[in-house]
């Protein structure tokens, strides 16, 4: 008989992002060593959850993303870690996959500790989105129409903010910002609260929220989105 693994799945979605956050702070100097017990954690529950007899076919689903979109971040650690100990700068510019980084035109000179943070965090940002662009090419296909989807699971089901909480996160690391204490339930909590104030004072249920940088600041902007077909 199968099983539920809801909760191996909620796991394996924070602690990849949290252990994404580790890595760019080893890349990055803060950390002395690379976080192989958390990444060691996450394998071992990856591989139980490979093994088991999953009931759910949207969790089969789910769990293939999420092991596709492990292995590409792995990928990327992995030759990142190889060039630091080759004594390569810069991360690693290229994916398995085939999405190309632009090359660094000539070694930069020095400058600012704050610049090069910055200018650090704006290229593993870049590298990051290559990353989730090689994972929507390589997502598998939602589940086959033999394998229906659970009843519990419908159209209006939990909204999943995790592209925008990384966005927002990959912004404050290239202001050289610690984001390490930055959670998702929090994050999640913000843009519902601000999504509901939107919708109280304009009446509108469609909404589109992003990440801007001003000032020296990140801020999470929401607004509505007009009905298709409306004036104005």
């Amino acid at each position: 008989m199968g099983i539920s693994i809801e909760r191996e799945l909620i796991f394996l979605e924070r602690n990849i992002t949290a252990l994404r956050v580790e890595y760019e702070r080893f890349f990055g100097g803060e950390l002395k060593r690379p976080p192989v017990q958390s990444r060691r954690t996450i394998e071992d529950v990856l591989r139980r959850a490979g093994n088991a007899e999953v009931e759910k076919a949207v969790e089969r689903f789910r769990l293939q993303s999420i092991q596709s979109r492990y292995n590409s971040f792995v990928e990327i650690w992995d030759k990142r870690m190889r060039a630091k100990e080759e004594g390569t700068t810069g991360p690693v510019r290229r994916l398995a996959t085939g999405a190309v980084a632009p090359a660094p035109q000539a070694t930069p000179t020095p400058k600012k500790a704050s610049t090069r943070k910055a200018e650090t965090a704006a290229d593993v940002a870049a590298l990051l989105a290559a990353a989730e662009a090689a994972v929507a090419r390589t997502t598998p296909p939602g589940p086959a129409p033999d394998a229906p989807v659970a009843p519990s699971v419908k159209p209006r089901s939990r909204v999943d903010f995790s592209p925008l909480f990384k966005r927002y996160v990959a912004a404050r690391q290239a202001l050289g910002e610690d984001v390490t204490k930055l959670r998702y339930e929090k994050f999640e909590e913000a843009v519902r609260r601000q999504a509901e104030e939107i919708r109280r004072r304009t009446g509108s249920s469609r909404l589109v929220f992003e990440v801007q940088t001003a000032e020296g600041r990140v801020k999470l902007v929401g607004r509505p989105v007009p009905a298709p077909g409306s004036k104005g």
